[in-house]
């Protein structure tokens, strides 16, 4: 499956209260559930910030495990630097 991120968050993905985050979420579940691959194209969007990422993926991580967020999640163009590291961080703050 893909999805255009623009479509569902809009130029803006900086709050991380919001109500894209929800769809979001459900259909990277969705996904993952269902073993599927998916590919988030962030063309469009102008700003995708580090509070948003941290919502949306690292729960899906420490859920699903890195291996399998890995093989099926995909962004395009990848992430990159600090929202990169943000995903790592997100994930080490959340586990005991």
């Amino acid at each position: 499956m893909k999805i255009r991120l623009v479509e569902i968050g809009g130029e803006f993905c900086t709050s991380r209260r919001s109500p894209a985050l929800e769809k979001l979420r459900a259909l990277t579940k969705e996904c993952l559930d269902k073993g599927e691959y998916l590919e988030i194209l962030t063309e469009g969007v102008k700003i995708l910030t580090p509070s948003f990422i941290d919502e949306w993926i690292p729960p899906l991580i420490i859920e699903y495990g890195e291996e399998t967020y890995q093989k099926f999640i995909r962004f395009e163009p990848a992430l990159e630097g600090y929202l990169k590291e943000q995903v790592q961080r997100g994930v080490a703050a959340r586990l005991p």
